[in-house]
């Protein structure tokens, strides 16, 4: 059935598009420091 595949897909996709509105909506002009920390996050900062 479509249901079984459509479910888990959608879901993804609606997890997704609701981070990218959030995150810059709570992050707001701490942008920089967000990205930061990010940054150190993925190991791709000053080290």
């Amino acid at each position: 059935m479509k249901s079984r595949f459509l479910l888990p897909g959608a879901l993804f996709i609606t997890t997704l598009v609701v981070l990218v509105l959030i995150i810059p909506l709570a992050q707001g002009p701490s942008l920089r420091s967000h990205d930061e920390a990010l940054r150190q996050a993925f190991g791709t900062g000053t080290d």
